[in-house]
C-alpha cells in the first residue's frame, strides 16, 4: 500500500513541477505559429463621440424602466400560476411566459444609441431613372 501512495506522490509531484518551475521549459519547446492572414484583420473603428441619439436612449432607458419591472412582475406571478395551475407538468410554458414578461432579446433593458440611431441611407440601384434634369421638366 506504501509503494502505490509514493507512486501517487512522484506523479503528483511530477504534475505539478511542469506546471510549475519546469512550464517555461515546456512552453520554450513549442513551435511558434506564423501570424497567418494580417490582412483580413480590420482595425478597430474610432469611438464616436456622445450625440442626441446616446443622449435619447439614455432618457429611454430611464422612462421605460418602471414598466418593464411591472411587466416582469407580472410576468413572473402569471409563471408561478400556470406552474402551479399545471402541476409543474409544462415547465416550459412557464418559462416561456417568464421570458416574454421580463423582455427576453426583443425588448433590451438598456437601450443604446445604436438601438435608435437610424441606418445610413442607400442609394439605389435606379436611382438615376428617377432624375430629371432642368430642362425635362416644364
Amino acid at each position: 500500500m506504501k509503494v502505490v501512495f509514493r507512486a501517487v506522490a512522484v506523479l503528483v509531484m511530477l504534475s505539478l513541477a511542469g506546471a510549475g518551475p519546469l512550464a517555461s521549459l515546456a512552453a520554450a519547446q513549442q513551435p511558434v505559429a506564423p501570424q497567418m492572414f494580417q490582412e483580413d484583420v480590420k482595425p478597430a473603428a474610432p469611438q464616436r463621440g456622445m450625440d442626441v441619439y446616446d443622449v435619447g436612449a439614455v432618457a429611454a432607458t430611464a422612462a421605460g424602466f418602471p414598466f418593464k419591472i411591472a411587466i416582469c412582475a407580472i410576468g413572473t406571478a402569471v409563471s408561478i400560476v400556470t406552474f402551479a395551475g399545471t402541476f409543474g407538468t409544462r415547465p416550459d410554458a412557464s418559462a416561456a411566459i417568464l421570458h416574454e414578461g421580463c423582455g427576453g432579446s426583443k425588448t433590451p433593458w438598456i437601450v443604446r444609441g445604436s438601438d435608435i440611431r437610424p441606418r445610413p441611407t442607400v442609394s439605389k440601384a435606379f436611382d438615376w431613372e428617377t432624375h430629371r434634369f432642368n430642362w425635362e421638366q416644364q
